[in-house]
């Protein structure tokens, strides 16, 4: 269920058209992570906007997101201070 992600996305107007994709697909993946979502949940909540690069895009994100504990970030007081979740 991707619920949450879609909710995180519009509570935080995050966009997913070109020239915005990486930034705020960083978002959403370490946010993801730290909901314990993965990155088929997050390319399933942004498919109104699904091409083969955003996917390609999240697939590569997520990864390096995972790999580098940007999961964590999201428990500490300045996460909870920039962004609605």
């Amino acid at each position: 269920m991707v619920e949450k992600l879609k909710t995180f996305i519009k509570d935080n107007n995050l966009s997913f058209k070109e020239g915005q994709r990486n930034t705020n697909a960083v978002i959403l993946c370490g946010y993801a992570l730290h909901i314990n979502k993965t990155a088929k949940d997050c390319k399933e909540s942004v498919k109104e906007y699904s091409s083969k690069e955003l996917d390609d895009e999240i697939d590569r994100v997520y990864f390096y997101a995972s790999t580098n504990g940007y999961g964590k970030w999201w428990q500490n007081e300045n996460a909870k201070k920039m962004y609605k979740f």
